[in-house]
């Protein structure tokens, strides 16, 4: 039997600290895959359509993802978030949705988001802070990084969305959040890039502004 010696290998305190990153980043909440690259995304990321018809929305990710469902509670309302993640390097790719509970009038929808916001900005050890706030969407033609693109249904209409980036530190490591949270009627939807970069810019940057514009509703 090895003797106990009370020390822990830098192997293995690097591993609790990948573990501690994971766990933050996991509580932060058939598919058809489509061939499209996103103009100006990196060209060393494998950008595709991904289509949840079950969640009625699609975004573009950089891979096949991994599906993950878990309860979160966001201030008095719980959820059954399904989340849809990539890792590519340092940074994780994430999009989903949960559907809300029935009669949440705007006011409650806008809380939701609020208490979202905050809980993420925890997550990565960043102090919460005010997000900005974007309400409804604009024409077919597209959205950019400012909303999420209408389809004709009525749920976009009451569409609204919190834009949050937050630095911070887990396990002694950096953490950069880069989300955008949006509402309707009757789904919640979260989209987030999380990696070590504190400072995304050039085509890291371009990326997370198209993965935050990309949400469609159908």
């Amino acid at each position: 039997m090895r003797p106990y010696t009370g020390l822990l290998s830098a192997a293995r305190l690097a591993k609790r600290a990948r573990v501690k990153v994971m766990r933050a980043v996991a509580a932060l909440g058939v598919a058809a895959l489509g061939s499209m690259t996103l103009a100006g995304c990196s060209p060393s990321l494998d950008w595709h359509t991904f289509s949840w018809p079950a969640g009625g929305f699609s975004v573009v990710l950089p891979g096949r993802p991994v599906e993950e469902t878990r309860e979160v509670k966001l201030g008095d309302i719980t959820l059954m978030l399904h989340l849809f993640s990539v890792r590519v390097d340092d940074r994780i790719w994430a999009a989903g949705y949960a559907d809300l509970p029935t009669g949440l009038d705007p006011g409650q929808r806008r809380a939701l988001l609020d208490e979202a916001a905050s809980a993420y900005t925890r997550n990565v050890g960043a102090a919460p802070q005010p997000s900005a706030r974007e309400v409804g969407a604009p024409p077919d033609e597209g959205a950019g990084a400012s909303g999420a693109q209408r389809q004709g249904t009525p749920d976009t209409a009451s569409l609204e969305c919190r834009r949050v980036d937050a630095q911070g530190q887990v396990a002694g490591r950096n953490m950069a959040l880069a989300a955008r949270l949006c509402a309707s009627a009757t789904r919640y939807y979260p989209l987030i890039s999380i990696g070590q970069t504190l400072a995304p810019a050039g085509t890291v940057a371009s990326d997370i502004a198209n993965f935050l514009g990309s949400l469609s509703l159908r």
